[in-house]
């Protein structure tokens, strides 16, 4: 499990690994957790193309990270961050939210 401590800020967002509210470096020893944001640039059919992602694991030595989201600056841009073995589309269909269950924290781009 992987908490988000710092929800989306001036394009900051930070996770941490297992935490029970007051410890964090809840992993066993070898766990890994797969973390990565993307965001996404409004298309003119409605949908959107990948702009930026970064992938990291999250483990014992380290257990936290502090991601700042590149975002193309453009009206309709959507941001993700996830937790999970999720594949990172390319381009999402107009009125599609991908990542299932695995969001931490999400901006879907709302109107312009």
């Amino acid at each position: 499990m992987v908490d988000v401590v710092q929800v989306f800020t001036d394009g900051v967002v930070k996770v941490a690994d297992r935490t029970d509210g007051e410890w964090t470096d809840q992993l066993c020893p070898g766990e890994r957790i797969r973390v990565f944001w993307a965001t996404y640039s409004r298309t003119s059919d409605g949908g959107a193309k990948l702009y930026q992602s970064q992938v990291r694991y999250l483990d014992r030595s380290q257990p936290t990270w502090t991601m700042r989201l590149a975002l193309s600056g453009h009206c309709g841009d959507s941001w993700y961050v996830v937790a999970g073995n999720a594949t990172i589309p390319q381009t999402l269909k107009p009125g599609v939210v991908p990542f299932g269950g695995g969001k931490l924290n999400w901006e879907t781009g709302g109107g312009c």
